[in-house]
Formats: C-alpha cells, structure tokens, sequence
C-alpha cells in the first residue's frame, strides 16, 4: 500500500480485518504502514471487526498519546452487539 501513496494521496482507507475477504494484515505489517505514512496522509482504519481479534494491534494509545494526528479509527456496535439492521459506528481520532 505504501507504493502506492504519491505527494496527491490525502487518505488511505484501511480494513482491518477486511470484509468479506477475510484478510487481516499483521500488527507488525499495520505498524509499519503507521510509521511510514507521510504525515499528510490521513489513515482511516475500519475496524468494524476489531473485538472479534484474539490479538490485535491496540492503536488508541497513538491516538491518546498525540502521536499520529492523522490515524482515525471507525469502529462500529453493529458488528460485535449483532446490530444487524442498525448502522452504529463511531470514530476515534486526533481532536484538532
């Protein structure tokens, strides 16, 4: 993903574990992509599936600490309270 970030990227959206594939990126691989992103790129990580991890990569300290002003964190109550029929989400992110 970090190949394809150019001086005109502004955001990159992240699934987390990704849905409908499946898919989860390492914590070490997340990391990564948390330290090399420039700065002027906003990281937006869906997290919809983050309580249904048994290890996963904590980012809120970041956001509590100031240190990435550009991580947003979208998590959702409709995933883990089977909410089906309600969309109820929230972000979590830098207050500037």
């Amino acid at each position: 993903m970090l190949a394809a970030v150019t001086p005109k990227t502004r955001v990159l959206f992240v699934a987390n574990p990704n849905n409908p594939t499946g898919t989860l990126a390492s914590a070490k691989a997340v990391q990564r992509l948390i330290d090399a992103l420039p700065p002027s790129v906003l990281l937006a990580m869906d997290e919809a599936y983050f309580e249904f991890l048994n290890d996963s990569l904590d980012l809120l300290p970041l956001i509590r600490a100031g240190a990435k002003p550009n991580l947003l964190l979208m998590r959702t109550f409709s995933k883990i309270y089977g909410l089906a029929g309600l969309r109820l989400g929230y972000g979590i992110g830098h207050q500037t």
